[in-house]
């Protein structure tokens, strides 16, 4: 039996350069562009995120993979269970 998540939250990109780009001048140089079918799900994501009051995270200089890592680490250290649901 599960009884559900006690905390949700969203993580996003805010779109900036990170510490990455500041290491590594080539930084995902040779990473595609999105599919542009995603990209226009992002407002209705935004949307749907905001209607069901779940909190967005990002934080400038760093990527949503980044912010996910630091907010699961400081959960298990707390006792929690956590899952990351991420493509």
């Amino acid at each position: 039996y599960h009884r559900g998540a006690d905390y949700l939250l969203a993580a996003y990109d805010m779109g900036c350069k990170t510490f990455r780009d500041n290491i590594v001048a080539d930084y995902k140089a040779n990473r595609s562009a999105p599919p542009s079918d995603l990209e226009v799900q992002h407002p209705m994501i935004r949307a749907v995120l905001d209607a069901m009051r779940i909190p967005v995270l990002g934080v400038e200089g760093f990527e949503a993979d980044d912010v996910m890592a630091t907010v699961a680490r400081l959960g298990v250290e707390r006792g929690a269970s956590v899952y990351l649901c991420t493509s």
